[in-house]
């Protein structure tokens, strides 16, 4: 086996795997509407296996010698994303803005103020509540007159 198209084969499949493209966005994907990702990244990595595993197996080497297998395979996968392109514009998703179904809320939603839990009062000014700025006057110390029970240092 010549080590130089090892070498070459991992580092390529290194490139592919590191390399923003479809996959990371794949994934991004996911974790912003499941936020989890671990079923994403394990798909992709055992489809990287399987590739590695079925270049190895020799099928590299066939698809180079045989042309033919290589047009069969391009438009089996063509064929595949014509089918994923008329599902998706057949059954296209749709944003609701309509009532709250039956499904418990999305991570991302609004709780709206009728529905958030209350708390007591004396437990909300001891949770939230902050000292009382000091009373200051524009016109300096107030006087005796204004505050008689104020004690005044002369």
């Amino acid at each position: 086996m010549n080590v130089t198209l090892v070498l070459a084969f991992w580092g390529v499949a290194f490139l592919l795997i590191v390399v923003p493209g479809p996959d990371w966005a794949f994934v991004l994907a996911c974790g912003l509407r499941d936020r989890t990702v671990a079923a994403a990244v394990g798909g992709l990595m055992v489809g990287y296996v399987l590739l590695t595993v079925i270049v190895a197996a020799g099928v590299g080497a066939i698809v180079t010698d045989a042309p033919a297998v290589l047009t069969a395979l391009t438009v089996i996968g063509a064929g595949y994303l014509v089918y994923l392109g008329a599902f998706l514009l057949a059954e296209p998703s749709v944003i609701s803005s309509g009532p709250p179904s039956e499904d418990p809320p999305a991570r991302w939603e609004t709780v709206p103020p009728s529905e958030r839990p209350s708390c007591s009062p004396a437990a909300c000014s001891t949770q939230f509540s902050a000292p009382a700025p000091a009373p200051s006057s524009a016109t300096g110390p107030p006087s005796r007159e204004s505050s008689p029970d104020s004690r005044v240092r002369p």
